[in-house]
């Protein structure tokens, strides 16, 4: 199976939930957040026999991988990439709300959003 083909097959497993493109020359799954995030996900070796599977979270401005999560599970998939979708929607209200607190805590958004992928509160994150 051509390595585009291995993609498209692993989309329609997933519910045709991304796309599928090239990215550093290589064929992957991609979803855009709509937020500034985005994933990509790479699966390494053939569906039948998966030796890794990679879904970065992106930051777009400026371009950075903010969170990378290594499965062997094609079904693993949809729900990492829903964390991490929860993951940038808590970050982004943390940021919002908290502007003067945020700029006294962290000292990039990069750190910030490290603080909440680790903290994964569930109930209103507010910093300070």
């Amino acid at each position: 199976m051509n390595s585009k083909r291995k993609y498209v097959e692993a989309n329609k497993i997933l519910g045709d939930k991304y796309k599928i493109v090239i990215i550093d020359l290589c064929w992957c799954l991609y979803k855009d957040f709509g937020n500034g995030y985005d994933v990509e996900i790479n699966i390494e070796g053939t569906l039948k026999n998966i030796k890794e599977i990679q879904v970065f979270l992106w930051k777009q401005q400026p371009y950075q991988i903010v969170k990378t999560y290594y499965c062997d599970k094609i079904e693993e998939i949809n729900d990492i990439v829903d964390k991490f979708y929860k993951d940038t929607q808590k970050y982004l209200t943390v940021a919002a709300e908290g502007r003067k607190e945020y700029a006294k805590k962290f000292k990039n958004a990069g750190e910030c959003m490290a603080y909440v992928l680790r903290s994964r509160v569930k109930h209103k994150c507010t910093i300070g």
